[in-house]
């Protein structure tokens, strides 16, 4: 049986300057997904999305207030306790008025001995406060990957990619 000949494609509507543009923002933003894909796979994510934050504080995925929180001490104590006494009630306090941030504490202690060998502690606890947004990023990325890929498929569209063809 003879092969139907193969219609001519219709003459494409959209101009050349717009299929170049579509084209060069697939082809970027898949390249950039790429090098981000490999970043991620590497652990090197965070340091390599977050790089720009020291020069421009104000890209989006930078953009989180900063939260210092005052230090605690114990003051004189005997023994008998420890540093988790004094520290986690506090930063319990500091989660629940703070819930956009993951508060951790760093604890030290000084100890004093006197004379009739009675010995006295003091619990010093430092709080560190690190944003919970910080993924912005990552979601910002994920979109450029997903732009580029769908900028890519209308080109390969728009060129008759999606034909199927009889064996």
């Amino acid at each position: 049986m003879p092969r139907k000949p193969r219609p001519k494609p219709k003459p494409d509507p959209t101009p050349d300057w717009v299929t170049a543009v579509v084209r060069w923002l697939g082809i970027t933003t898949t390249l950039i997904g790429a090098v981000s894909a490999l970043l991620l796979a590497l652990g090197k994510f965070g340091d390599a999305a977050y790089a720009p934050c020291k020069s421009f504080p104000s890209l989006p995925w930078c953009a989180s207030s900063t939260l210092s929180l005052i230090p605690f001490d114990s003051g004189t104590t005997d023994g008998g306790h420890n540093q988790g006494e004094y520290c986690e009630p506090r930063a319990a306090a500091y989660r629940a008025q703070n819930p956009d941030f993951t508060i951790t504490w760093r604890g030290s202690e000084t100890n004093h001995k006197d004379f009739w060998g009675h010995v006295t502690y003091n619990y010093h606890c430092e709080f560190v406060a690190v944003p919970n947004g910080r993924s912005l990023g990552i979601w910002m990325i994920i979109g450029g990957v997903a732009i580029g890929l769908l900028a890519l498929l209308f080109v390969w569209w728009r060129r008759g990619g999606f034909r199927l063809r009889a064996a």
